[in-house]
């Protein structure tokens, strides 16, 4: 259990740094430092830096979707296509 709650408090630190900067601010690193985690505690819950992003973004839009109704497909387009999808939820969604 100890395990999931540390990675929901990752994902939500994720969405946090990526709402207000982009992808591109969200970094292995800057978690691992803004967590006060090292970066392979990070990896031990997510393989890559794109699993996190797919994870983060996947999870903004089951959030958005039950707040605003539900987005046409948005979470099966990031899984199938394993994009760095925060752009572009931001660019449909915001």
């Amino acid at each position: 259990m100890k395990g999931e709650r540390t990675r929901q408090h990752i994902l939500e630190r994720a969405i946090d740094v990526a709402s207000l900067e982009g992808l591109e601010g969200l970094t292995i690193g800057r978690l691992a430092d803004e967590l006060e985690m090292s970066k392979s505690g990070l990896f031990a819950h997510f393989g890559s830096k794109e699993d996190l992003q797919l994870a983060a973004g996947v999870r903004r839009a089951a959030g958005l979707s039950a707040s605003h109704g539900p987005l046409p497909a948005v979470a099966e387009l990031l899984e199938s296509r394993r994009v760095s999808g925060w752009m572009l939820l931001r660019r449909r969604l915001v």
